[in-house]
């Protein structure tokens, strides 16, 4: 597998960047790379967790299995608009 939930629900592993890259990013976002689609997620608000070397995990409290609902709740931040 390219990525996996982790046993809390709360917080995902992309086991294999490269295979996720190529099988699951293209369909479901713009095309970038590996490193632009990680700046992407901190825009929205995950966060990236130590799961082990070689291996990034991310959370973020809005994004849990099985909750859709709070999904829709989601917001993405464009760090170049200063915040007041």
């Amino acid at each position: 597998d390219a990525a996996a939930w982790l046993p809390d629900g709360k917080s995902f592993v992309i086991v294999d960047p490269d295979l996720f890259m190529e099988e699951v990013h293209p369909y479901s976002f713009k095309k970038c790379k590996y490193e632009s689609f990680i700046r992407k997620l901190n825009q929205w608000g995950f966060v990236r967790m130590t799961c082990g070397r070689g291996v990034d995990c991310f959370s973020h409290e809005l994004f849990q299995r099985d909750r859709i609902d709070l999904v829709l709740e989601m917001r993405c931040y464009d760090w170049r608009v200063r915040r007041r």
